[in-house]
């Protein structure tokens, strides 16, 4: 019943004089019956106009005031795949662009942006190795770690900065929440500390985070190391 009001609502507002796009059929001024079928319809706890706003927001990739980069929800949540990516997806999408480049070298998918390419941090807005997005689906998502990291030894202060960057398929990956079964260093718990405080604050990290502050499990309590003085 919802998807059958959304697309009537839909069709109504697209025909409606003056509507321009849905994401702005809410600020024209409606006429008093159209007025009143967006306050009365209902798609579960969500007036229908919410619901039918939301679904085309979802595909748009030039959000009204947003500064993107060309990609829509939709290009990383792929509605053909659950709503995700995975690997499967991006390659199929990466084989598409080069096929469509071999006629057309300005053809783009905004799936593809340099910042999410190996190379970006080295050559920038000229970085073409995206493997990490095609093989293993990642988007990189960079994390502010305000402050820095500061420790004692014996004989001199240690301070470091900390920053988020890509990994690789190298060395030794280990779930936030399962860190505290390595041995890690003092230092080393203090700046795993400091990045898990910047992931709280960030809704893709919050999660992963609160597990491991939240000392409930012989894991995340050693990770806090509570009792480290230094």
């Amino acid at each position: 019943m919802t998807l059958i009001k959304v697309s009537w609502l839909i069709g109504l507002m697209t025909m409606a004089p003056g509507a321009g796009s849905i994401a702005t059929a809410e600020d024209r001024k409606p006429d008093d019956d159209m007025a009143r079928v967006m306050a009365r319809e209902e798609c579960g706890a969500e007036r229908c106009i919410a619901v039918a706003r939301g679904l085309f927001d979802f595909f748009d990739r030039r959000l009204h005031e947003l500064q993107g980069n060309g990609r829509a929800c939709a290009d990383c949540h792929m509605a053909g795949d659950r709503f995700q990516l995975s690997p499967a997806s991006a390659e199929a999408r990466y084989q598409a662009l080069q096929q469509r480049r071999l006629k057309n070298p300005l053809a783009d998918d905004p799936l593809f942006r340099p910042v999410d390419a190996n190379d970006y941090r080295v050559n920038g807005d000229n970085a073409t190795d995206y493997t990490n997005l095609r093989e293993h689906a990642l988007i990189r998502v960079t994390l502010p770690l305000p402050g820095n990291v500061r420790h004692g030894f014996t004989h001199f202060q240690l301070e470091l900065a900390v920053v988020s960057g890509v990994g690789t398929t190298e060395g030794l990956w280990s779930r936030v929440e399962r860190l505290g079964d390595h041995a890690l260093p003092t230092l080393m718990k203090k700046v795993v500390r400091h990045a898990i405080a910047a992931l709280a604050t960030h809704p893709y990290g919050s999660a992963a985070s609160s597990a491991a502050k939240s000392g409930s499990s012989p894991s995340a309590a050693s990770l806090t190391g509570a009792n480290e003085s230094r």
